[in-house]
């Protein structure tokens, strides 16, 4: 393989294409929510190393609601997933991977737990974790992140979809468009 096709197979993603599938608004009392990835080998096979999901926030500079000026926050994660599994994909092969993205730690150990003295003291973890959060009235901006290893890259391909965080006593309905 000559430089420039090197070159090219990194910039095009080794012909693979990402489609990121997750809720366009999503709650911060939900305890987990499912995002899917497809994964499609374009003009070449793909040796696939695993799939990371990752929900990130970040602060725009401006103006904060109490008039005050922010210079921003750097995109910081706030929940990851990953999925390990290595698998091979034909041209034109298309695998989906199903991952649970962990939105609120206290509510999601609720749901998980039997014994009903631990799922109290779960929920009120998961009310402090939304209180904190609703506390903040800055507007901040969410991202589902899906990142996907591929063998003999360097630039891992990527793709992210904005989404809106739904903080206790917001409402809000965000749609999903596809062009």
């Amino acid at each position: 393989m000559g430089i420039f096709s090197s070159l090219k197979k990194n910039l095009s993603h080794g012909g693979v294409k990402l489609k990121l599938d997750a809720p366009a608004s999503i709650s911060m009392a939900k305890g987990e929510v499912l995002v899917t990835v497809e994964i499609t080998a374009t003009d070449s096979a793909a040796k696939v190393n695993g799939v990371l999901v990752e929900l990130t926030k970040e602060r725009p500079a401006g103006t904060n609601p109490d008039g005050s000026q922010n210079s921003g926050i750097p995109r910081q994660s706030m929940s990851k997933a990953e999925d390990t599994k290595v698998f091979e994909l034909k041209p034109g092969e298309s695998k989906t991977v199903e991952m649970k993205l962990l939105i609120n730690l206290g509510n999601a150990v609720a749901d998980m737990v039997d014994n009903p003295a631990a799922k109290q003291i779960a929920k009120g973890l998961g009310m402090l974790e939304e209180l904190a959060d609703h506390a903040s009235k800055m507007n901040d901006d969410y991202y589902i992140i899906a990142t996907v290893r591929v063998e003999g890259l360097k630039l891992q391909p990527s793709t992210q979809q904005r989404v809106q965080l739904v903080k206790p006593g917001e409402f809000g309905a965000a749609k999903n468009i596809t062009l």
